[in-house]
């Protein structure tokens, strides 16, 4: 699978984290530079990931993540919107709440 834009992070993110120990795809599972973290030999062989909700994700299932996420872009477009208009919605409560009451506790 190819990637829309070939970034060190997902989503066309321009800096990413990398490592040369062991680290495993909590997607699928895959463990890179296996044994390198208890010989110390690191061969400079680094392996980009990012952190993705609670998991740790590699490099090699960058792709698998964008496509999947572009393939609901029907579903996650509508509910950014809506969740946009909430926060908007509660932000206007939050500043009519400090222009009431901004001043009670400056000096």
């Amino acid at each position: 699978m190819t990637r829309f834009e070939d970034s060190p992070d997902l989503f066309g993110v321009g800096s990413g984290v990398a490592t040369c120990g062991d680290i495993r795809c909590e997607w699928c599972g895959l463990l890179h530079n296996e044994g390198e973290d208890e010989r110390g030999a690191y061969d400079n062989d680094g392996v980009s990931w990012t952190q993705f909700g609670d998991k740790a994700i590699c490099e090699c299932c960058f792709a698998k993540i964008e496509e999947a996420v572009w393939q609901r872009r029907r579903d996650i477009l509508p509910w950014l919107k809506r969740r946009v208009k909430a926060l908007e919605k509660q932000l206007a409560i939050d500043m009519g709440l400090v222009d009431e009451f901004g001043d009670l506790g400056e000096e």
